[in-house]
Formats: C-alpha cells, structure tokens, sequence
C-alpha cells in the first residue's frame, strides 16, 4: 500500500471525527484508489474535506474522482492550447469572424468539423 494513499485515508478520517475505521475499511480504500492517479485521490481528498459536512461513502468519493479526472484533464488541455504555435487557443481563423477547431489541440473537434458534423460549444 502507497504511502500516500495510508496517510490520505487518515487524513480523511480525521477530518470527520464521527467516522471511523471499520475492519478493512482502509484496505478495500486503499486499494480502490491504487487503481487512479495520486493527484486525483489526493485533490479528490482535500476538497471533499473543505466542503463536505460528512464523511462520504467509498462510491461517492470515487464518484468525487471522475469530476477531479475531468478537472485535471480541462486544465492540462487548456495548458497545451496556450502553448500551441499553430492557433490561438484552440481555434484557426479562417476568414474574418469565421474560426474552426485546430487539429492539433482540439483533433475531436476537428474531425467533426472536417466531416460538417460540429457545433462550436458556447462558454
């Protein structure tokens, strides 16, 4: 078991004095989260502590890690469209006003647009 993980568990714990640690609560945790990165457990972790009134279940943390998952993914792909040399953020002008998704930072985008098949999403 990562260290990491050990002392995320008992952090999590003692943030919430009312819960405790069952039997092999701590394995069966431990070893759901080994299958994710430590950043998303980790982060998952922190969050649920500042705004949860109570400790959650295990299916509802893990359900935490798919929305840190989405987040850490965003916030990576917002990072390689700022530093693409080949568009501004994310888009190629292709006459005035009239822009399409760039097929290196956005290839799903692209290829839908390629096919006449996109709808630009609205922020």
């Amino acid at each position: 078991m990562s260290k990491v993980l050990d002392d995320t568990f008992s952090k999590l714990l003692d943030a919430y004095p009312d819960s405790y640690d069952a039997g092999n609560m701590r394995e069966l945790w431990t070893q759901t989260w080994e299958k994710e990165p430590l950043s998303v457990i980790v982060r998952t972790a922190d969050r649920l502590m500042k705004t949860w009134q109570r400790c959650p279940s295990l299916d509802e943390f893990m359900e935490e890690t798919k929305k840190e998952t989405h987040r850490q993914n965003r916030a990576a792909l917002l990072e390689q469209m700022d530093a693409c040399p080949e568009c501004d953020h994310g888009y190629i002008e292709t006459k005035e006003n009239t822009f399409k998704p760039c097929h290196s930072c956005l290839p799903d985008s692209y290829e839908r647009w390629a096919v006449g098949d996109y709808e630009p999403t609205r922020t």
